[in-house]
């Protein structure tokens, strides 16, 4: 909880003291040291990947970092700059544009499989009706014949040792149950469910399960805007969870100096002020 002053106002609310030059020095000494220890504990945890390398990065560039860094500890208060910090090291880490790259294609592999699996689906659909249809005429057995919850039954058995035995002492008998309770004209056939099967791959668009991802590859091409994206939705997310101010927001000179440093962007490539501005503006 915020500390309550005698107006009743949270000390986060109350004016902040003008940024002195002074503190620049202070505040890339403040961050590098969280840096170093984050670096620390992820080796001790034997922890040697992404996340790794874009600290050594950032800790290689203390010169173009610290205004960024003294625009972050400005515009947060008290200890808040350290999740604006992890932010900055966690999407350099995961939401890179060599990394959306490889979500791209493998959202693209989705899309394909989805229509591959409503054809097999939609194919095994036609054959088991035509197969219900034909054993149905010459009184000979048929898959309609099993209850839906046998399928599943032999599902379960058939999967590996831990689904099976949960199952089997916690599933099984409820399911069993059921077939007593509700004969077959009260469930779907096994061709029903496949037809189901095909028109969920049919009509299903491959999207993202979170907010960083879905932002980063919003557009069609792999950029550095996936970065700045994927991080302004982050930041986002801190200001949600109230763990940082709601105002904050990162400059257009800042933004661009975070995805050189953290990114390890080329001399001949790198990002300025007026490219983010551009970006923002096209948004």
């Amino acid at each position: 909880m915020y500390r309550q002053d005698r107006l009743g106002a949270r000390a986060s609310d109350r004016p902040r003291p003008r940024h002195h030059p002074k503190t620049k020095a202070s505040s890339t000494r403040k961050v590098e040291a969280f840096l170093r220890d984050r670096l620390k504990d992820n080796e001790q945890r034997g922890i040697q990947g992404s996340e790794n390398a874009v600290i050594e990065r950032l800790l290689k560039s203390s010169a173009e970092m610290l205004p960024v860094y003294a625009e972050i500890i400005k515009k947060c208060h008290v200890t808040e700059w350290r999740h604006v910090v992890e932010q900055i090291v966690i999407v350099a880490a995961y939401w890179n544009p060599v990394r959306m790259k490889q979500i791209r294609r493998s959202k693209n592999r989705l899309k394909d499989l989805n229509k591959k699996i409503q054809e097999a689906a939609a194919k095994l659909a036609e054959l088991l009706g035509e197969r219900e249809q034909e054993a149905e005429q010459y009184s000979l057995d048929g898959y309609g014949d099993l209850h839906p919850i046998d399928w599943i039954i032999r599902a379960a058995e058939a999967s590996d040792g831990r689904t099976s035995t949960l199952f089997k002492w916690y599933v099984k008998e409820k399911l069993e149950l059921l077939i007593g309770q509700y004969d077959l004209k009260y469930w779907p056939s096994l061709a029903d469910t496949l037809r189901a099967v095909a028109s969920f791959a049919n009509t299903h668009d491959v999207g993202a399960l979170d907010p960083l991802t879905a932002g980063a590859i919003s557009s069609r091409e792999s950029s550095v805007r996936d970065f700045w994206r994927a991080l302004s939705a982050g930041i986002e997310l801190l200001k949600k969870g109230n763990l940082i101010p709601q105002k904050f927001k990162f400059s257009d000179k800042s933004l661009s100096e975070i995805a050189n440093c953290a990114l390890g962007i080329e001399a001949d490539r790198l990002t300025d002020a007026n490219q983010v501005k551009t970006w923002r503006h096209a948004r």
